[in-house]
């Protein structure tokens, strides 16, 4: 077995994150797309294991392979065992959407608190016209300024256009390049 690296896709319910993954999947059906390993993680809900992993892939690159798993804030403010595994977490934010079920404060607080301090962040935020106004609201709803030195890289999604189809139900297209910059980064930073 080689080495393997866990990448969490977090962030609040609507945010955009199983985007991330499907688009992907999707538009790049010859990517080298593998068996995932879920993380270490023992997670239990009343004595019994429970899986929470809403989307999951793995793509392997110089004999390393890049297990990628989707949670939602409430459960990882739950089982923060998620954040704390994570050799890398992209958050995603959706730059039209302010009101969510889930406190997105204590949401940011976990990540702060429960992530390794020398892994990388990557803030993907979804639907917005430019990088500044994505910085911008990051800090204003995330504070990120108070990560400090960590390593972190803002990624702007501009919105994507929505369709309907047989095959995938709700789908919305984004630009691809973008998110082969987001992927090919985590890889890049984990090597």
């Amino acid at each position: 077995m080689g080495e393997h690296k866990f990448v969490g896709i977090f962030g609040m319910m609507g945010s955009g994150k199983s985007t991330l993954i499907n688009e992907y999947l999707i538009e790049r059906p010859e990517s080298r797309v593998i068996e995932f390993t879920p993380p270490p993680v023992e997670a239990k809900i009343r004595g019994m294991d429970f899986e929470f992993v809403d989307q999951i892939f793995a793509l392997q690159e110089n004999g390393i392979t890049f297990n990628f798993y989707e949670l939602d804030a409430p459960t990882i403010n739950k089982w923060t065992q998620f954040i704390h595994i994570a050799d890398a977490i992209v958050i995603a934010y959706n730059y039209l959407k302010d009101d969510y079920f889930e406190s997105p404060k204590q949401f940011i607080t976990n990540i702060r608190t429960f992530s390794r301090p020398e892994i990388p962040l990557f803030f993907v935020v979804n639907a917005c016209p430019t990088l500044e106004q994505a910085r911008d609201k990051l800090e204003d709803v995330f504070t990120i300024s108070q990560f400090g030195d960590r390593s972190m890289k803002i990624i702007n999604i501009p919105s994507g256009e929505i369709e309907f189809t047989q095959s995938f139900g709700r789908r919305v297209r984004i630009d691809i390049s973008i998110l082969d910059t987001l992927y090919s980064s985590v890889i890049e930073k984990l090597q």
